[in-house]
Formats: structure tokens, sequence, C-alpha cells
């Protein structure tokens, strides 16, 4: 089939397979997603939470259990496998009996208790560490922190990871997800003695499915046509010929050992102010907004870590489609849980040589070569967001890719490149799908969200990613420690930060 053909949206849709089996196509980035080795998928989210009244390890724990029970009934994706039939990849969903449930709560739900306030990289192994022998596509971990070593001592802090496979969704279906599921949780919070709905008939959980988002795309989205090829050929051109490790970050000499790293680091609410109040107030062609500012703050940072002699980066833009998805019933799809709903665009910065300063460069220096920078990013996503059809140029090419990883194993004797472009990613911000209380519209909650950290296993690249939750912004770096100098991207990401206040006045800071 040509990447150009138009995709058949009937395709996609759920089809009933056998008694209480459903499945359907996989569908543009899932298509990939499913081909990859399943640690290549994780995606991990942390909500550091407060109850409003003390409650013991035992209640959270109990109401964490039923919550996540409800969340399992609410959306069925949380237990979809993937099958592989004449060349095919498909998602599979299988309605199950009350019993089974209770084993699954049982088997994707961890929970642990100490007296040592965790971070997320420690959560994250343990996580990984109890999950070893699981293969659902969603599990949680709930972390109690106590005064002291008596187990029944009543705590108002603790921590809910949520752990996601690629194969069900992406970054924004995950924080959904765990929007959704906090919603539960306080509820079960706030009435510790309610009985478990006992009523649910769980086997017509197949009527909750979401439907693949090709189903219920906006009008605007083209499946043929002049542009819609044009469109194709640009994507095709760029992901099979044009894309480029230089300019990029330095790799090291690959080992056998690889582990999962992360970093963050937090703007408070003053700083990320008086960062949005320069923005506000740039010089630029077009209006700024934070994302095009990091991202060209990430470009002068890897040219002044690593300079090239290439005039070109075509830097890899993967996008949230929701967007261009209509109302169903009267919801907002932009915020309810759809899976991997994602398209792909590049961002072409021009004239590196203009845009490159070395580290010794004076703050002024630096912020006239990241105005250059911001300025052509304004430009490109200035372009993205004029563009009304977008998410069915990626469909083919992605499903090409997908067989393409599925037939073709590894080529160990290629050549090692020195070095990757980094992937910039923006999250947007975390407020629109998770709330800062729960329950929501309740004028007494009973969970208060403190904080949000996300992070996805990285691939062969660095993952520069840029988030913002109750006023603060958060940057963080993802990455294979095998591959990468930990206090290189460390100090890469610490340099995206310099460059992008190299636009703040001396005594704003």
């Amino acid at each position: 089939m040509s990447i150009f053909s138009p995709p058949d949206p009937t395709a996609y849709a759920w089809q009933r397979h056998a008694s209480g089996s459903y499945r359907r196509l996989s569908l543009s980035s899932e298509s990939m997603w499913v081909s990859k080795p399943r640690e290549a998928r994780h995606i991990f989210i942390l909500a550091e939470l407060t109850t409003t009244q003390p409650a013991n390890a035992d209640t959270i724990f109990d109401a964490a259990k039923k919550a996540w029970r409800k969340l399992r009934f609410e959306v069925p994706e949380l237990q979809l496998s993937s099958v592989f039939e004449n060349e095919n990849a498909y998602l599979q969903y299988e309605c199950p009996e009350s019993q089974k449930v209770d084993t699954w709560v049982k088997q994707t739900t961890y929970l642990e208790s100490s007296t040592e306030a965790p971070d997320f990289k420690r959560l994250r192994d343990l996580f990984l560490y109890r999950s070893r022998d699981n293969f659902c596509p969603a599990s949680l971990l709930i972390y109690s922190q106590y005064e002291n070593r008596q187990i029944l001592d009543v705590s108002k802090k603790f921590w809910c990871m949520l752990n996601t496979d690629h194969l069900i969704t992406d970054g924004i279906g995950t924080r959904v997800l765990l929007g959704k599921y906090l919603e539960e949780f306080s509820k079960s919070l706030a009435a510790p003695n309610s009985v478990e709905d006992t009523k649910l008939l769980w086997g017509e959980t197949w009527k909750n499915l979401s439907p693949p988002w090709i189903t219920i795309m906006n009008n605007k989205q083209e499946y043929s046509g002049r542009g819609f090829k044009e469109r194709v050929s640009a994507n095709q051109e760029y992901l099979f010929h044009t894309q480029s490790p230089d300019p990029g970050i330095p790799l090291c000499l690959p080992s056998t050992h690889s582990t999962q790293e992360i970093y963050f680091l937090t703007l408070s609410r003053e700083q990320t102010t008086v960062l949005l109040k320069a923005v506000k107030s740039l010089p630029t062609t077009n209006p700024t907004n934070i994302t095009s500012l990091t991202h060209a703050a990430m470009l002068v940072a890897m040219l002044r870590l690593n300079p090239t002699q290439q005039q070109h980066f075509y830097s890899a833009c993967w996008l949230n489609g929701r967007r261009y998805l209509k109302s169903c019933t009267g919801r907002d799809m932009t915020k309810e849980f759809i899976p991997v709903c994602m398209s792909f665009a590049p961002i072409i910065f021009e004239d590196l040589t203009s845009l490159t300063v070395d580290k010794e460069a004076s703050k002024e220096e630096t912020g006239t070569a990241l105005l250059k920078a911001v300025d052509q990013a304004n430009s490109e996503y200035k372009k993205l967001r004029e563009k009304e059809s977008i998410l069915n140029e990626f469909v083919s090419i992605a499903n090409q890719i997908g067989r393409s990883i599925r037939s073709n194993p590894p080529n160990l004797q290629a050549p090692i490149p020195k070095t990757a472009a980094p992937l910039f990613l923006s999250d947007g911000l975390t407020d629109q799908y998770i709330s800062h209380t729960y329950p929501k519209d309740s004028s007494s909650p009973a969970l208060v969200v403190d904080d949000i950290h996300f992070a996805a296993n990285a691939a062969d690249e660095v993952i520069i990613r840029l988030a913002r939750f109750r006023g603060c912004t958060r940057l963080s770096a993802e990455w294979k420690s095998d591959l990468f100098d930990g206090d290189m991207v460390r100090e890469f990401l610490g340099d995206v930060r310099r460059v992008m206040f190299s636009i703040v006045g001396e005594g704003d800071v």
C-alpha cells in the first residue's frame, strides 16, 4: 500500500473478534510502539499528594485499590494486549470476570511505606523491581510516608506513581488517566467505609473502550489531495532522508549495562513569572511563548556544547493531536482519555553559524543568538498552528515504520554515530489535565496535589522536556546511561536554563 493511500477510518474501529473479545488495527504511532520492546515503552508520572485529613497507611492503601478497580472499569485500555497476524498489528481487549479483575488489582498495585521521603528515580527503580514479573500495560505504586516506625501512625503526605505503556497511551493520555484516578481515589478516601460497587457489568466493559482518534477527527482533517500528499512527502523526506544526528550531543562508547536516567530542574513561581514577562516583551516578528523560547534555547546550548559545520537543524516535533478531534456527546475530547493520539512535523532551524556562541560568550551575546533562534522557532510553530490538517499525514508512514521494525532486526554492524540530536518535547500546562485538588468540584477536597513529575523511557537520544504546573516550570532530561555521559547531560540542561534566562535583566532573576 502506498504511503499516499487514503487511510480508512472504518478499518481501525473496534470489532468483535470472539465471545467477549474485541480488537482493532493499531493506528499510526501505535504501529511503531507495538513493534518496540516493552522496556522502551515505559511512561511514568508521579503525584506528590497531601490528604486534608490525616489517614493511616491502611486507609490510604484500601482507597487506592478501590479507585484502581473502578478506573479499570471506566478505562478498559488498562488491560490491552497486542496481537500480530498477516503482517498487521492489532490491539486486543478481553472482557474480564469480576474475580479476574480482583486478581488484576493485586498484580498491578504496589503498596510501600517508609519514614523517608522518596524522589522520582528511587520510586521508579522500586516500581520496576516490584513489577519485574508483571506484563500488564498499566500499574500503580502508592508510597506512604509516616512519622515513626509504627505503621498505624497517621500521615498526610504520600506519593502516587502511575506506570503506563506507550502501547495504550501517550504522555497526555497518561496525565488524563492520573487525573481520572485521583478523582476516584479522593472519593474513596472521603468515604473509607463505602462498599465497592458489586453491580459493575464487567462483561460489557467493551462499551467503554475509547474510539480510535481517526473515527472522531474534525472535518478539516484531509485524506487525499495535493496538500495532503505534499505534507506526507515532507514527513517522509525528513524521517527517512533528512534526519541527521549532527548537530547533536556526543555519544559515549556503548556499554553492556544500561539504565534509564532522569534529571529535573525546577523554576519557582517567581522565576517563571520573571521569565514569562521577559518572553512577552521580546522584539520578535511573531508572538513568543515559552515553548518557542525553550526549543530555541536547547538549540543554542547544543551548539555551544558541540559546534557544527552544518547550517540546518531539523528538530523532530511530536504534536498532541487531540485538538484536531471533534466533541463527542458534549465532551471536550482534548481532556478525555484517548489512546495514542500524536502526529509529526519537523521544526527547521537555519543559518546555524549565526546562532552559535561559545560557552564564554557574554549574556548579551548569548541573548542575541537566542533571539535569532526564537524568531525562527516562532515562524515554524506558527506554520504548524496554521495547518488545519495534520493527523492523517503520518498514518501510513508510521504503519510502514512499524512493519519495518518488526521485520528487520537491529543491524549490530551498522556504524555508530558520534552524536545524537536531542528531542524536545513540550508538555504544556499539566493543570489542564490534573486538578490542584480532588474531588475537583468539591468545596471540601480530600486530596491536594502538591507536585507532578513525569518521564518516559528514552531511546537513542536525550529527551529535553518542558512542563508547567501550579505556576512553576520544570525542565527535565531523560537518557540512557550507556549512550550519554550523565554529568554532560546535566550540565547541558543547566546550560539550556542559562540560555533561557539570557533574555532576563540582571536585577530581575
